[in-house]
């Protein structure tokens, strides 16, 4: 594993912090024409003088508790301990986000104040005497023995050998601190202090110069030379300014784990935060941080994690360290995202005191997680190569654990942030372990904020990972975490049932077709319930068999409805299947069939069926087909049977649509539309499923298909209707010919209901059935 190289970036970084703090270390020239000049040596006549020193020249006083990294490395130098958790991906997530620095603030050795500037040469005469024991020579005021008037004393060579005030060996020296002495032209502070600034301090114990000049302890402790350890959180931020990032302000020289910006107030502020960029990976592709455009929305920058051949054990993670700060007025975290992950997902960790274990090498400093599994909050993302916004409220991390519990995601006491890829993984075989797949990443982040109140404007509120209008949404109907079950819709808010439905106690109801809400909530209908009237039917199960015939092609007529003994599969099959009636009441008839067929167990053999309208011709009249799509007619059909299981077969409707109102015998359909209600040994309709949809208040899949001569739309329900259903027929053509492309001036020419049968020994009793046309 790779960690940040924080030794060359300590070194690198109080350089930076210089410019962040807007301070200088550069030695200064200037001319000057008869005037003074501060710590510089005078030439008559005007010249150039050269500044004595300036205060703090080494480097910039940093901000306590802004997590600038001056002592060295973030959270000792290895983010979360610098492994991944446990040092096995377990399923594919590395470990945790960087920690807070809390070694102490640092600026180099400052240089002493510079001393008064030499005077310029004043004019004199008898009436104007000179001061401070100069001469009057030829008009002009001048300094004995070739001296320097020093404030408002002349002072030799010799003079400022030993001159505190003015402690040098040149021009007119510096000030040296209140304590110190001038010996042979420099400043000495006694007893072993250092000169910092304009005093002299023990750099053992100064917690404001700590081991040297500047060095400032967040504790307040400095104990021989070296800042005492603290907590991460020791010294808190609070967030006040949302953004984060969005790295515009990197300089495009600076190599990207060096570069150190400031957040929530400006570089030298005593709000200001600091942060900076680190990776860590498995050892494996080479991966390598960038800064880079161009960003989201075409911006100059963008910080990316690219590796450049596979990686192959579990992947790496880009992260940010940061000084520790307390966000919890804030919602949660958002940051866009492009890339490519393995698994098509990332994962963000979020570090915090809470959940980082203490400072190896010093209990004192780290976080407080000294018990028990500790782990960081972390939540998963999508990836995909076009920029993308994620939302992630603090509700959403799955909580860390630290000390024996879990730790919930606040937004307070954050420390540092990673977002890992990892490996897909699979089993070896056998008793091995699962082994990741060798692959490529790449993860770009950019913009990354604070969500506020106003994150989502309007009828849009934030709802787990992004802003989702609750007006209309399923999942967040009227406020957040509040879905639309079964056949309900959300509409202004509400969940509603959808039109020609009844809320009855809860749940939506046809009240045109159920039994139990005939024409109304609660309602209820001993016989059968069409159009909203209780119809008296004297159909009943176990009713005696009539005309039984195991014919194939035959056929019994009850009423408008034919029972057809279809066995147009059975050719090459081995096997028998016989159809009778058992009652025939007004619109509702009873019938059954048995079956025993073998053969190829992938091939329909059967579909004895009842049989409304065309079947390659009309056999009956008044069946109330043909029916135009658009018409907007009521079709409901009730259907109550027992079926015997352990075979291969389906329960199922099957309807024909054509073109034209009037089809022959010769006439093919041009779509056909089946309704599964039950299936069982595997038994699978053609196409693959192309939508899953709700209709009448249950799921289906909708498998789009096509046989040899037309297309197929099967309706496949979700979990099986063991002893039947009634359904709207109308809600599925209207689903087919609103969101399918279904035409609606064609025709609805047939209806059958009836089994598929592939294979096996099975019945199918009909006790009770039905369609109505309104």
């Amino acid at each position: 594993m790779r960690c940040p190289v924080l030794n060359a970036w300590r070194t690198a970084s109080f350089a930076l912090l210089l410019v962040l703090a807007g301070c200088s270390a550069k030695k200064t020239t200037s001319g000057s024409s008869g005037g003074s000049s501060a710590g510089g040596t005078h030439s008559a006549g005007g010249g150039a003088t050269t500044s004595g020193g300036s205060a703090n020249s080494g480097g910039a006083s940093s901000n306590p508790g802004g997590g600038n990294p001056s002592g060295g490395n973030p959270s000792g130098g290895n983010p979360s301990g610098g492994n991944p958790s446990g040092g096995n991906p377990a399923g594919g997530n590395p470990g945790g986000a960087g920690g807070s620095n809390n070694g102490g603030h640092s600026s180099s050795n400052s240089g002493s104040s510079g001393g008064s500037g030499g005077s310029s040469a004043a004019a004199c005469s008898a009436d104007i005497p000179c001061s401070g024991g100069q001469d009057c020579v030829s008009g002009v005021c001048q300094c004995p023995n070739n001296g320097n008037l020093c404030g408002s004393v002349c002072l030799s060579s010799t003079d400022i050998l030993t001159n505190p005030t003015h402690c040098g060996t040149s021009g007119c020296g510096v000030a040296c601190p209140a304590t110190a002495t001038c010996v042979a032209g420099a400043c000495q502070c006694p007893n072993g202090q250092a000169a910092c600034g304009t005093a002299c301090t023990d750099l053992q114990s100064d917690p404001k110069n700590c081991g040297k000049c500047g060095t400032t302890c967040p504790s307040g402790t400095c104990n021989a030379g070296a800042c005492k350890k603290v907590k991460e959180c020791f010294t808190k931020t609070v967030v006040a300014t949302p953004l984060l990032a969005d790295f515009e302000g990197y300089d495009g020289t600076t190599a990207a784990t060096k570069w150190v910006w400031a957040f929530n107030a400006p570089a030298g502020s005593s709000n200001a935060v600091y942060a900076g960029l680190y990776e860590y990976d498995d050892g494996t592709g080479a991966p390598a941080v960038s800064i880079a455009g161009s960003g989201n929305n075409n911006s100059k920058y963008a910080a990316t994690l690219a590796t450049t051949s596979q990686a192959s054990k579990w992947g790496g993670a880009l992260g940010i360290w940061m000084g520790c700060i307390d966000a919890s007025a804030y919602q949660g975290l958002s940051f866009w995202v492009k890339g490519s992950a393995p698994k098509g997902t990332g994962t963000l960790v979020l570090a915090s005191e809470a959940t980082d274990a203490p400072d190896p090498n010093d209990p004192a400093g780290g976080g407080t997680c000294t018990s028990g599994t500790c782990t960081a909050a972390q939540v998963d993302f999508p990836v995909s190569s076009a920029w993308s916004q994620v939302l992630l409220q603090w509700s959403t991390f799955t909580p860390g654990t630290a000390n024996g519990t879990t730790v919930a995601t606040t937004g307070n006491s954050i420390t540092g942030l990673a977002w890992n890829v990892g490996l897909s993984f699979a089993s070896a075989g056998g008793d091995a372990a699962y082994v990741g797949a060798p692959a490529q990443y790449n993860l770009s982040v950019d913009d990354i904020q604070f969500i506020g109140a106003t994150a989502c404007t309007g009828s849009l509120k934030l709802c787990d990972t992004g802003c989702v209008d609750t007006s209309t949404s399923m999942a967040h109907c009227g406020k957040c975490d509040n879905p639309c079950t079964g056949s309900r819709t959300c509409s202004s808010g509400s969940c509603v049932c959808p039109s020609g439905y009844t809320d009855c106690n809860g749940d939506c109801v046809d009240t045109k077709i159920d039994a139990q809400n005939c024409g109304g909530c609660g309602k209820a209908c001993t016989g059968v319930c069409s159009a909203g009237s209780c119809q008296a039917s004297t159909c009943a199960a176990n009713m005696p068999q009539q005309g039984k015939t195991s014919t194939n092609g035959a056929f019994i007529t009850l009423g408008k409805y034919w029972i057809n003994n279809n066995q147009w599969g059975a050719s090459g099959a081995s096997g028998s299947q016989s159809i009778w009636s058992t009652c025939s009441s007004g619109n509702t008839i009873g019938w059954g069939t048995d079956w025993n067929w073998s053969g190829a167990a992938n091939s329909v053999k059967s579909y004895a069926s009842a049989v409304l309208g065309w079947q390659w011709g009309w056999k009956l009249t008044n069946t109330g087909l043909p029916v135009q799509l658009s018409a907007g007619k009521t079709i409901t059909c009730g259907w109550t049977y027992r079926v015997q299981p352990g075979q291969t077969i389906d329960v199922s409707y099957d309807m024909f649509v054509h073109s034209q109102a009037n089809p022959g015998t010769n006439d093919d359909p041009s779509d056909e539309i089946m309704i599964w209600l039950s299936s069982s040994g595997g038994a699978a309709p053609i196409g693959g499923t192309s939508a899953t949809v709700n209709i009448g208040g249950t799921s289906w899949e909708l498998h789009e298909g096509k046989n040899s001569r037309w297309p197929v739309h099967s309706y496949v329900r979700s979990s099986n209707a063991d002893t039947g259903a009634t359904l709207n027929i109308s809600d599925f053509l209207k689903d087919l010919t609103t969101s399918r492309g279904l035409s609606g001036s064609k025709y609805l020419t047939s209806i059958q209901s009836g089994t598929e049968v592939f294979l096996g020994s099975g019945r199918l009793d009909t006790d009770q059935y039905y369609c109505t046309i309104q």
